[in-house]
């Protein structure tokens, strides 16, 4: 997403299974992942993350309905206001 008042961007990851350690099961990232996003940051990217079970239910795509869901795309939303306006 890009703003062309400000020139500022910034992208939006949903980070699967692969991102975490023992394959999803806790919310700590894998140390690929974290050197990854700080060489990504330190090349000026700004990147919003977010985990992938909070936008999927039983293997499925949540819907707006689900708190988790709804939650995530607000704060989403959030984010993206905080950095490029």
């Amino acid at each position: 997403m890009f703003n062309h008042n400000t020139k500022k961007s910034v992208a939006i990851e949903v980070d699967g299974i692969h991102h975490f350690i023992n394959n999803g099961i806790a919310d700590n990232y894998t140390i690929e992942h974290i050197e990854r996003m700080e060489i990504l940051t330190r090349a000026g990217w700004n990147i919003i993350n977010t985990p992938y079970h909070k936008w999927y239910k039983d293997g499925w795509l949540s819907e707006e309905e689900n708190y988790s869901f709804k939650e995530e795309i607000e704060r989403i939303y959030a984010e993206i206001n905080r950095v490029i306006f």
